[in-house]
């Protein structure tokens, strides 16, 4: 009965704020305000220095020109990715408004296809057995999808509960409170007659526990179940936006001083361990000389 009023009551809220959740966790995955930041940024920061002491007009040109191009790839592929999310925003917005009245009506739905399942087994018409038989089969498939669906919210909903205990009213059913009675070696139905009354003394002394490491116990219970039912719960803001963005490479995948300092590991007897200047080889030569 309580999931009966939860679900047209505070579970149509609960429906946009799951459903804001993902909106903004798609700008979040592609990072949306990164990329608006650093449009203009080379891909992956990839910057050709300068390799030549003083004025060379090629290489200047050349530099310039990779650096340019190296902007241009920037620029395409992060409108792109900005022009795909914002496609992905309209259709998730407008799955979930169509979605949303069938999410409302599917127990009706669904006892209306039950209906029409028993409907066409008992009254199945030979004449014409391809309609009958697909109208058939569709209406169990779309009765399955709704058990499916309503599953999902009815364990969604249990989650949910599990986030906020009421330490003054346990639930029977809820983890912590099952602990808790395993620790005191004592019936869930006892301890939830006996809770907050004089009776929970006499249980508390037959542990051998104070008030003071029963308190503790129960805190420490609830705390695990409520880490516990927060990693189930995919769908919020906190679990959502611990996966790092896929875009993040983009723009801090290279850095100009990891390529003027950094030597790769491979060994490669064909390149040299360092690269040596000429002229400061000729000024050190002079000198030692």
């Amino acid at each position: 009965m309580n999931y009966i009023i939860w679900r047209w009551t505070k579970g149509l809220v609960s429906y946009w704020k799951t459903a804001a959740n993902f909106a903004v966790y798609f700008g979040h995955i592609f990072a949306i305000r990164l990329l608006l930041r650093t449009l203009y940024w080379p891909w992956k920061r990839d910057l050709t220095p300068s390799e030549s002491q003083g004025f060379d007009i090629k290489e200047w040109f050349r530099r310039h020109m990779f650096n340019f191009f190296s902007r241009i790839i920037g620029l395409l592929i992060k409108s792109l990715t900005i022009i795909f999310w914002i496609l992905l925003e309209i259709i998730w917005w407008s799955l979930a408004v169509i979605f949303y009245p069938l999410w409302i009506l599917a127990p009706f739905i669904f006892a209306g296809l039950l209906y029409n399942i028993f409907t066409f087994a008992l009254n199945f018409n030979s004449a014409s057995p391809n309609i009958d038989w697909l109208t058939l089969v569709l209406s169990i498939l779309v009765a399955i999808i709704l058990v499916f669906i309503e599953i999902s919210t009815i364990k969604a909903r249990r989650l949910a509960n599990l986030l906020t205990p009421d330490p003054q009213n346990p639930n029977t059913h809820d983890p912590w409170f099952i602990s808790t009675c395993i620790h005191l070696l004592v019936d869930p139905a006892n301890l939830k007659d006996a809770w907050g009354k004089d009776q929970l003394k006499n249980i508390l002394m037959a542990a051998h526990l104070t008030r003071t490491e029963f308190d503790k116990i129960t805190s420490w219970e609830i705390m695990k179940q409520v880490e516990s039912a927060r990693k189930q719960c995919f769908w919020l803001k906190e679990n959502l936006f611990k996966k790092r963005p896929i875009t993040e490479d983009w723009v801090y995948g290279w850095t100009f001083n990891l390529n003027k300092f950094s030597h790769h590991l491979e060994p490669d007897e064909n390149k040299p361990i360092a690269n040596i200047n000429l002229k400061e080889l000729e000024i050190l030569k002079k000198h030692l000389g």
